[in-house]
């Protein structure tokens, strides 16, 4: 805005152009010309417009308000607690009597928030991450494994609740993603290919999918231990998955994973999946 605003100056042939300071958040009866009545008057008309669109937002954009309030309150009362004892400590003339207040103070309420169920990945990850990323060695190229922790946290952004999405699950929301590149060895060498699925001759098998993608999460987790959650391997036999699947603990819309969910009990239907040659087969 402010370059448009330079180039537009640039154009008044020489021209002066004078500034003039206009202050805000002022009644309109207090303007000294007519001017600064206009300036004041719709600058309230906007303050109030954007007010009420700030609380007409939707119900995903409360509940995460909600939760960054509870969040920052429980930093609050931690703090608090902390500098109540470290005073009290100090005002103590034995160590004794400072063992007393320790047990008695330091204790912490977590019922309401569990801080690292509700952190985003993205929140956690350092500066260079993207660079660590395609760095680290490993059976896949590094841009992918970027690449999917760009797209993980991206998808965090988009709202919904922390739960644990298995890697075969991880997959099938994948694929709804007609950008998303997954890698191929397309001339059987070692050189990886980054390719999306609409733009193959013909459907991958799941097994050929998979692997890239375990290979990746191990990867992230290996890289920020701290900041992706990963869980033990489960089988999922409503979903018709029998083996077990090792699992990440995800921020997912509930609708991009109920329909991921939906196309897995479709690819099951006709076979489940026990051995790892029942995913030698291509997506429904």
């Amino acid at each position: 805005m402010w370059l448009d605003f330079q180039a537009a100056l640039s154009l008044r042939d020489g021209r002066a152009t004078h500034f003039r300071w206009v202050p805000s958040h002022v009644h309109p009866c207090q303007a000294g010309d007519p001017f600064e009545q206009w300036a004041f008057h719709w600058n309230n008309v906007i303050d109030e417009v954007i007010t009420r669109w700030n609380w007409q937002r939707p119900q995903q954009f409360m509940n995460k308000l909600a939760n960054l309030e509870r969040k920052l309150t429980w930093w609050w009362d931690r703090a608090n607690q902390l500098r109540q004892f470290y005073f009290r400590v100090a005002a103590l003339e034995g160590q004794q009597e400072a063992s007393l207040f320790a047990s008695e103070i330091i204790e912490l309420n977590d019922e309401e928030v569990d801080l690292a169920e509700n952190d985003l990945i993205a929140d956690q990850l350092p500066l260079n991450w993207a660079v660590r990323c395609r760095q680290a060695p490993g059976k896949i190229p590094g841009i992918f494994t970027e690449q999917l922790l760009q797209w993980l946290c991206a998808a965090e952004q988009l709202g919904g609740s922390q739960i644990v999405v298995s890697d075969l699950e991880l997959v099938f929301i994948l694929v709804e993603d007609c950008d998303f590149c997954f890698p191929f060895q397309m001339d059987g060498t070692t050189s990886w290919t980054l390719k999306a699925l609409p733009d193959l001759f013909q459907r991958p098998p799941v097994s050929m999918l998979l692997r890239p993608v375990q290979f990746a999460l191990q990867h992230i987790f290996d890289l920020f231990p701290d900041a992706f959650h990963r869980v033990p391997p489960a089988p999922s036999t409503d979903l018709g998955v029998y083996m077990k699947f090792g699992g990440s603990r995800l921020c997912m819309p509930q609708a991009l994973l109920l329909k991921a969910r939906a196309n897995l009990r479709r690819f099951t239907s006709s076979r489940h999946v026990r051995r790892t040659c029942d995913l030698a087969r291509p997506l429904p």
